[in-house]
């Protein structure tokens, strides 16, 4: 059993095939008298080869991020794959199920909570799951967000840049192969408490995206991201079956 604070999971990381199981909270208020909160995951493992973990739903008014993960779950085959996914796409459940940006638990904003802890509530604590469990776990992490309820973005790429020169070019190589025309840059001392430096931190390839926004689900926007991860698998030998992979190109950065 994997543990950190209130959450927990008996959840099988690490055998092959395809499996959905939960990743469980053990939270207790007005509305969750004695209950866990249990926050869906997923896993397509197949021949050896790297771990890709794609997270959704961070913020719970995102929602292309979180139809993106489950097309993946849906569409990939084990058979096919060389490698392992992991896939959370509601990483904040309880926001996803208010469909707000920040939990109704604890009002806590997921991405200024890392690297987590175990007793300042309960997004904290979700947090110090991930990055004490999920992330040593990864190869690379793909992080989908959109502008939410009250922004709209233009699909692009969203990165951090510190002093690791190595980290740095792997994540702009990684920000090629996903494909979006643009790329925001971003010092990684400049929001503090977020997943993109909680992975930084730990030398693991992390790229985030940016696709629609205004409360509404865009099909333009999940096309981009779905093509972005088979652009990244593509690039990480793990799965080359989709003939319509474009080749990568050199994103244009903008900050």
């Amino acid at each position: 059993m994997l543990k950190y604070g209130p959450v927990s999971s008996h959840f099988d990381f690490d055998s092959t095939g395809k499996r959905r199981g939960f990743i469980d909270l053990n939270h207790s208020d007005d509305r969750h008298a004695f209950s866990l909160i249990r926050l869906p995951v997923g896993i397509i493992s197949g021949k050896p080869g790297p771990t890709l973990l794609m997270t959704a739903g961070n913020h719970g008014d995102e929602y292309e991020g979180q139809v993106i993960c489950n097309r993946i779950m849906q569409d990939i085959s084990p058979e096919h794959l060389s490698g392992r996914i992991i896939l959370l796409p509601a990483l904040n459940l309880p926001a996803v199920r208010a469909r707000t940006r920040v939990s109704p638990l604890d009002n806590g904003n997921m991405n200024r909570c890392f690297p987590g802890h175990p007793d300042n509530g309960p997004t904290a604590a979700i947090a110090g799951f991930v990055n004490q469990h999920l992330i040593p776990m990864a190869d690379v992490i793909l992080d989908f967000h959109s502008g939410g309820t009250a922004t709209k973005y233009i699909d692009c790429g969203y990165l951090c840049w510190g002093a690791d020169d190595d980290l740095n070019q792997a994540n702009l190589t990684l920000a090629d192969a996903f494909g979006a025309d643009f790329t925001m840059l971003q010092n990684i001392d400049g929001t503090g408490g977020d997943f993109d430096t909680a992975a930084y931190q730990q030398a693991t390839r992390f790229l985030s995206c940016e696709l629609g926004g205004m409360g509404s689900l865009s099909s333009a926007s999940v096309a981009t991201g779905l093509s972005g991860v088979y652009g990244v698998l593509n690039y990480l030998g793990m799965y080359t079956l989709n003939a319509t992979i474009s080749p990568p190109k050199e994103t244009r950065l903008i900050d």
